[in-house]
């Protein structure tokens, strides 16, 4: 279902391209308070989350950084095939440097409540759809990216189905058949399942507690809101949650924009786009620096792994090197006195 602002962000000239490959895990699905394209919401909670990619599953930090695939369950064998899958994604748009550093350094569970998720499949209070999986790796193998392409992942949520009813204490939303499963907003502790909230038609009143259908908007004027049809290329709009699909609004404080394909590193400007590239006539975004190569400012303007320090682009450093600050460190790495390592335990909400 689609909510208020879920893409109000706007994006101007060609620094436009994915940060992290997201994925949308239940509670989201259920259209409730979830993550954004911008990064999971906070850890501590027993909601649902994004996750950027899965490499182990079981209770805790079970298979963390990869498992022995003895005795490998139908959802650890996803769990390793969605980690290669990612990888394969941020390696081909230039997040990773490798397949094999992306393998050692994109580690999951990255928060408590994938942790939980996965801790409630191995207890049996999520069951694990194996078809849906599949939809979830195919959408990943598709990514072409864009910044939208973090949108394409709603299979992955498909996957994890619950039987609990109405009323029933949940420790994660994938265990409730509604998908929905309130949060105590406490560092570790049990919710309700609830029932998700209506999804309405275009043309029928919408807030933040009534949401449109997925592919629609809720335009707010006068005294509420309205489910529309979303904008197509070309149209003139003011936030990219009124543009359909892959495209983005190119609106500004000052002025409204239109729908447009969103720029991207390396390729052509989009034709009908307001401005242009950096390239030297603007017909085309130049490629960012890649390790050793010239770079201007501090941290950033360098493929995402890699940063710029004293005028070139240095590659983010592995385990065990190292570094200033987290941000030094390759994948989900952080620096810890002075080293990059990877982050401490994350253990599983539950019973």
């Amino acid at each position: 279902m689609a909510r208020p602002g879920d893409r109000a962000r706007t994006r101007h000239g060609c620094d436009v391209g994915p940060r992290r490959l997201r994925l949308r895990w239940p509670r989201e699905r259920a259209g409730r308070a979830g993550g954004t394209l911008d990064g999971p919401p906070p850890a501590e909670g027993p909601g649902g989350a994004p996750a950027d990619a899965a490499s182990g599953g079981g209770a805790g930090n079970a298979g963390r950084g990869g498992a022995d695939a003895a005795g490998a369950t139908p959802h650890d064998e996803f769990v390793r095939e969605l980690r290669r899958v990612t990888c394969d994604a941020l390696v081909r748009c230039e997040l990773m440097p490798d397949l094999v550093t992306c393998m050692t350094h994109h580690l999951t569970p990255r928060n408590r409540a994938e942790a939980t998720l996965f801790a409630s499949v191995a207890s049996g209070r999520v069951r694990f759809d194996a078809t849906a999986a599949a939809a979830c790796l195919a959408s990943i193998s598709r990514w072409d990216c864009s910044e939208q392409g973090s949108r394409v992942v709603w299979g992955c949520a498909e996957a994890y189905r619950g039987d609990l009813g109405d009323g029933a204490s949940c420790w994660h939303p994938a265990e409730c058949r509604s998908g929905d499963c309130t949060s105590c907003k406490t560092s570790c502790c049990a919710g309700v399942c609830q029932a998700a909230p209506p999804a309405v038609a275009d043309g029928q009143e919408c807030n933040d507690e009534v949401w449109c259908t997925a592919e629609s908007y809720c335009r707010f004027g006068g005294g509420g809101g309205i489910c529309t049809p979303p904008l197509q290329e070309g149209a003139a709009c003011s936030l990219s949650d009124e543009c359909a699909g892959d495209l983005d609004c190119t609106a500004s404080r000052l002025a409204p924009g239109v729908c447009s394909r969103v720029p991207r590193r390396g390729g052509p400007w989009p034709a009908g786009r307001p401005g242009g590239g950096d390239s030297g006539d603007g017909s085309r975004c130049v490629p960012d620096p890649r390790p050793g190569e010239p770079c201007s400012g501090s941290g950033s303007g360098c493929v995402e792994h890699a940063f710029c320090a004293r005028g070139v682009c240095q590659g983010r450093h592995s385990a065990g090197q190292a570094c200033t600050r987290s941000g030094d460190c390759l994948g989900d790495l952080v620096c810890e006195a002075g080293v990059c390592a990877p982050p401490g335990d994350i253990e599983a909400c539950g019973p």
